[in-house]
């Protein structure tokens, strides 16, 4: 008997189904519990060298970190339904794989997406270990890697003034050298910097005692306190100049000799 029919029986059988339908469709979960999440992040592929309850690639080989749940980031990840909620896939282990924010976002309620597409939506950058290392320290204030467990020191015990309980090593982590060691700017020299004209970087520590930093083209530090311009060379003093000057010990800032000018005397027509 159709739903179209006029008979009450017909009406209240369509209704009576109806209500059940929605019943059931109101019981099923839409979201993953903590079980199934649990179990969704263990079936994922592992990050070699990475902690597996920390870092894990999704379906389309993406590296994710546990702590970035649920945010729009490259790093980020969210759980999804393989075969979509709204064409019948259950909230179940099953059911779940864990994929990048960006491609969850735009594999929708698709079904049957392969890897290549997964892949064309991912976040274009990738992170090397250098830089996965500091992101897990500032995640998790220490890094642990199969036979590397370290953590990040307190203030107090950079300065000495306190001793950790805390059995683990301290990182060492990249760039320390550029980032914690005071790097001199400038060195009292006798003759014309040879990097007064080079745009390389300053040097590094090992190399201070050698070579001194590049000063602004076209000037050389005569002494500690000034400042003389270079007989081959006829540009203003810079900025950069003038601020070296002060760091150095000078209290007032460098100015441009005057020069003189003879005027010719003016012409009497008679």
């Amino acid at each position: 008997m159709s739903c179209s029919s006029s008979s009450s029986g017909s009406s209240w059988s369509g209704q009576h189904s109806g209500s059940k339908y929605n019943k059931e469709e109101s019981q099923r979960p839409r979201f993953f519990d903590s079980k199934a999440k649990t179990q969704c992040w263990v079936n994922a592929e592992t990050v070699p060298g990475r902690h597996p309850e920390r870092w894990r690639k999704d379906a389309a080989g993406n590296i994710v970190c546990k702590r970035f749940c649920n945010c729009h980031g490259c790093l980020c990840f969210e759980y999804d339904h393989i075969i979509p909620f709204s064409k019948g896939g259950e909230s179940t282990a099953d059911n779940c794989q864990i994929l990048q924010t960006r491609v969850n976002r735009f594999k929708s309620d698709k079904e049957k997406v392969d890897t290549t597409q997964l892949k064309g939506y991912s976040c274009h950058i990738k992170f090397t270990d250098k830089e996965l290392d500091i992101i897990e320290m500032a995640v998790y204030g220490n890094v642990i890697r199969p036979g590397n467990q370290c953590r990040c020191k307190t203030v107090a015990e950079m300065l000495g003034k306190l001793k950790s309980k805390d059995s683990m090593a301290a990182c060492k982590m990249p760039y320390e050298a550029t980032l914690f060691t005071a790097i001199p700017i400038a060195l009292p020299v006798s003759s014309p910097s040879p990097f007064a004209n080079s745009t390389d970087a300053i040097p590094g520590p090992s190399q201070a005692t050698t070579t001194p930093p590049p000063i602004p083209m076209g000037y050389h530090l005569s002494s500690p306190a000034t400042l003389s311009t270079s007989p081959t060379s006829r540009f203003p003093l810079s900025e950069m100049a003038t601020r070296a000057a002060r760091i150095l010990g000078s209290s007032r800032p460098a100015q441009k000799q005057p020069v003189d000018i003879p005027l010719a005397r003016p012409t009497v027509v008679q």
